[in-house]
């Protein structure tokens, strides 16, 4: 696969997990007050997902972006990549608790998905001021990034688990950022004359 492809998937992975998030907020929504007991496994398997499609969308930004901020823009790269890493193992072994013990929050909350929830809001954020800075994408890709960080997402489930939902809308459009820069590099050069 060349570059330009794999940033374009980079950028479909990141969009699925975004959507793939909010339609959980949309079947949570639908379903209170009498949701079945194994939604429990769907909301953290659909979690899972939309870190995964962070994880992928961080590294497609980085491959897009990387010449243009230099040394500082990659360190801040690597962290919001740890921090969202360090949720994803977190989130994943909770998913293989729940599923292997047969109750949805048998997995609870570890101190690797506390202290990844901290690294990451960190690195998200100032990798979202970072984008923005280095122009290579749109300056909206930038703050979509920084409305999708961690944060964020911890404000709006403390006002109430349907609005966490709206964390997976700022993913959309990063991915899909993304997706229109890998479009636009692989279109080969206009010959004038």
């Amino acid at each position: 696969m060349t570059r330009t492809s794999l940033i374009r998937l980079g950028g479909l992975v990141s969009i699925v997990g975004g959507v793939s998030y909010a339609a959980l907020g949309l079947m949570t929504w639908l379903c209170t007050p009498s949701c079945p007991r194994s939604s429990g496994y769907v909301v953290l398997a659909f979690f899972v997902l939309l870190v995964f499609g962070a994880m992928v969308a961080l590294a497609s930004l980085h491959a897009i972006q990387w010449q243009r901020y230099g040394l500082l823009g990659t360190l801040v790269f690597l962290v919001a990549f740890v921090g969202v890493a360090m949720i994803f193992v977190s989130e994943l072994r909770s998913l293989i608790l729940a599923l292997w013990q047969g109750s949805p929050g048998a997995g609870g909350v570890s101190w690797l998905f506390i202290i990844g929830l901290l690294v990451a809001t960190v690195g998200v954020i100032a990798y979202g001021v970072t984008t923005i800075t280095a122009a290579e994408l749109p300056w909206w890709c930038g703050l979509a990034l920084i409305a999708g960080s961690p944060f964020v997402g911890l404000f709006l489930y403390l006002i109430s688990p349907v609005e966490d939902s709206l964390l997976g809308v700022p993913w959309v459009l990063v991915g899909y950022a993304i997706f229109r820069v890998g479009v636009h590099q692989a279109e080969p050069p206009s010959r004038v004359r």
